[in-house]
């Protein structure tokens, strides 16, 4: 009635014809219907004018007004060029000098007979439908259609000038008549035209230009070898004098570690307090943990200059490992660590260099003990034939990427990610180096998650020539190792804090600096110290920044987002300096940042700030607890926690025997962490929360409604009138009677 179109389903899809115009439109599987093939005498039209058409596989409803016409004639563009069936790419051919958009013409050689212009239609309503067109002038004036293929192919075409054109139709079959052209130009072959001659001759002078810029080019090299000769006894020179820094730098080193050592020897002895005992061996044992390394960068020197002389012995390889070993076994147990020895029946007598060794198997079993989480194990084994000795150093720790392992041994490099926490990058080059310098091999056999195996293998005989047989004695530094710390369960009025950073004598000194104000909890590196925090929930966290298979940015990610730590105040502890190191910290949920080395004074300070800072907030929850979803708290989690919590409070408003128990079980956490975090947000205890809670909704509710007190009481959760009054005067300093009165 409102359209004099006439629609009809066939075996195709549904047509439709327009009187006005005597044409067709025709819509198919393309379109949405449910299928091209439609039953006979399967249509109806509505009240409404709606039509509905029943196929195979369901039915098509639509208004006939509604499918109007796609009036709008889409542009089309040339967007490929093939060449001998390949694609043709401006940036590596020198047919197109720019995008084949950007081209008005093409030129080709004569032997370019395959080539391929693909072009597409700026129309995307349906695409499949869109039709195209092509012709090439010069070759037919007669218009070729390919349907929505969108390529035209051509072979063997003469040389000469052609253009190529293009048009496009959209999916109801509305034509572009501007079409888009593009100029070709089919070169003949060069034995072909007259100017072959000229082709020879220019080819010839090109022989001798060749000639002369070969000659011009050696000459050049020459030059260039000349420089670089230069240029490398100058950098050979700029690495003497670089060993040559390290060198004296490391002497001058050694001179004041030498007055600090000494008289701690005195100290030792003279100094009678545990405190002072520990602080003393504290100081001692960092003190030759930086000779160790002043010695490693002397190493390094004398091996940059070539003059690193060894000092051979004669030793029982499995007495020197024994040794070597007891020094570390104290800090393994501090660790939780199992260090195993397995070596062989009769002693091993091998020629080596007792300090060089040292180097060798202490920074084996550093990286070992660094990388191995609590509960693992190290296990060094020795294997003895008659012609060599190999000893065996693996752990169960973190394991290191296939992908990095052939870098593992250069000087200065260091694994990516976790791996890379502190360290110099030395140590494994010191071990390659040395190890070679011994005539011995080093290997490793690793994969992430699983652990690692470093193999030394040393010949018996090494052209090494002891000096003078002597028995074996190896440095070890004495460790102490600290006290177990006070726990939430032996000091309940105490903030708990946890101290988690993986150099055990920081950890010590950080505890006894804090120990006789809040409760200290340890962990060595991020993984353990989240496992704490969640079981805990201390009250603040002191982390180092870098650390071992998980540092303290992962962590503290972590922990801002669990419900249980995500209100945990966290001050990072680094040792670099760079603002973007801060930056991240401070990115991942950090509270604060303190850079090594930092003053117990300052430390404290921090700790207090963060404690004032929460205790401001808790008091503004303290005054009206009902209303925290007006009020602002830090952290935007913490508000969420704290409106579900009271949520559950609200389902259960009249249930006087609903617990704490069921609140934690109600928001996912234990007693003991719903306790700790509800005392860290509001300083009161969850029973003190949920009955400030009620009162406050009591006292709403004798405001507001026609209620007595005791109905409001029974209303709120408690089961004594009198009680409730008694707790109301208490809360608001006045009775609910009061309030009646009032209202």
């Amino acid at each position: 009635k409102d359209s004099p179109r006439i629609w009809a389903s066939t075996a195709h899809g549904i047509s439709c014809f327009d009187p006005n115009t005597n044409q067709f439109q025709n819509y198919d599987l393309k379109d949405g219907l449910q299928d091209n093939e439609f039953n006979v005498r399967a249509a109806a039209r509505e009240e409404d004018g709606r039509l509905i058409f029943g196929g195979v596989n369901g039915y098509n409803r639509f208004y006939p007004h509604e499918l109007s016409p796609n009036k709008q004639a889409p542009p089309v563009v040339i967007n490929g060029f093939r060449l001998n069936n390949q694609q043709v790419d401006f940036r590596n051919s020198p047919t197109l000098s720019a995008p084949i958009e950007f081209v008005d013409e093409i030129q080709l050689q004569h032997s370019d007979n395959i080539f391929s212009f693909e072009f597409t239609a700026l129309d995307y309503t349906n695409p499949l439908k869109n039709q195209f067109r092509y012709r090439l002038q010069g070759f037919s004036d007669k218009w070729v259609d390919c349907g929505n293929e969108k390529k035209a192919t051509f072979t063997n075409l003469p040389a000469g000038n052609y253009t190529f054109e293009v048009e496009a139709s959209n999916n109801d079959g509305v034509w572009n008549n501007q079409s888009t052209s593009l100029r070709l130009s089919i070169k003949p072959a060069l034995w072909a035209s007259w100017w072959a001659k000229m082709i020879y001759f220019f080819g010839i002078l090109s022989l001798l230009w060749f000639a002369w810029r070969t000659w011009r080019n050696r000459m050049r090299m020459q030059e260039k070898l000349r420089l670089e000769k230069l240029h490398a006894e100058r950098y050979q020179e700029l690495e003497q004098l670089k060993s040559q820094f390290f060198a004296g730098i490391s002497h001058e080193f050694r001179t004041p570690l030498s007055l600090i050592i000494g008289p701690l020897e005195k100290m030792r002895k003279e100094i009678q307090s545990e405190v002072g005992q520990r602080n003393v061996e504290m100081i001692h044992r960092n003190a030759h943990r930086l000779l160790r390394l002043v010695n490693q960068l002397l190493v390094v020197a004398g091996l940059e200059e070539g003059k690193l002389h060894l000092h051979p012995s004669e030793q029982d390889l499995n007495l020197f490992i024994r040794q070597i070993i007891a020094s570390f076994r104290p800090g393994a147990e501090e660790k939780g660590l199992e260090l195993q020895y397995i070596g062989t029946e009769n002693p091993v007598i091998l020629c080596f260099d007792i300090e060089n060794f040292e180097h060798i198997f202490y920074n084996l079993l550093a990286n070992a003990l660094r990388f191995t989480a609590r509960g693992g194990k190290i296990l060094v084994r020795t294997f003895a034939s008659q012609t060599q000795v190999s000893i065996q150093v693996s752990d169960t720790g973190i394991g290191i990427p296939i992908e990095v392992q052939a870098r593992l041994f250069e000087r200065f490099y260091q694994v990516p990610g976790e791996q890379s926490a502190g360290g110099t990058g030395l140590g494994l080059a010191l071990v390659k180096e040395l190890t070679e310098l011994h005539q011995g091999k080093v290997s490793v056999e690793s994969s992430p998650g699983k652990g690692t195996v470093f193999t030394l293998v040393f010949p018996f005989q090494n052209g090494l020539k002891a000096q003078k047989v002597q028995p074996t004695q190896v440095a070890t530094l004495p460790i102490n190792r600290p006290k177990a710390s006070k726990t939430t369960e032996n000091d309940p009025e105490k903030r708990i804090i946890l101290i988690v950073e993986d150099n055990a004598d920081l950890r010590t000194f950080i505890r006894s600096e804090l120990e006789q104000e809040f409760a200290i909890l340890e962990a060595n590196q991020g993984e353990e110290g989240l496992q704490m925090a969640t079981e805990h929930v201390p009250d603040l966290i002191i982390s180092d920044v870098m650390m071992p298979v998980m540092d303290g940015i992962k962590m503290s990610y972590a922990l801002k987002s669990k419900a249980v730590t995500s209100h945990i105040p966290i001050i990072m502890l680094t040792a670099r300096t760079a603002e973007l190191s801060r930056i991240e910290g401070l990115q991942a949920g950090a509270d604060d940042y303190l850079t090594k080395p930092f003053s117990a004074t300052e430390l404290r300070l921090r700790i207090q700030n963060r404690f004032f800072y929460l205790q401001k907030v808790a008091e503004r929850l303290k005054a009206a607890p009902s209303e925290l979803q007006e009020m602002s708290v830090p952290v935007k989690r913490e508000n969420q926690f704290l409106k579900g919590v009271q949520l559950e409070l609200e389902k259960a408003l009249d249930n006087s025997d609903f617990s704490v128990e069921e609140l934690a079980a109600a928001v996912n956490l234990s007693r003991k962490q719903l306790y700790r975090k509800i005392k860290a947000l509001t300083q009161k205890t969850p029973s003190q929360f949920m009955r400030s809670f009620r009162l406050q909704k009591g006292q709403e509710l004798l405001q507001s409604a026609s209620l007595n007190v005791s109905q409001v009481a029974y209303s709120v959760g408690f089961s004594s009138p009198s009680y409730f009054s008694r707790c109301f005067q208490e809360e608001f300093g006045y009775s609910p009677s009061e309030t009646k009165k009032d209202h």
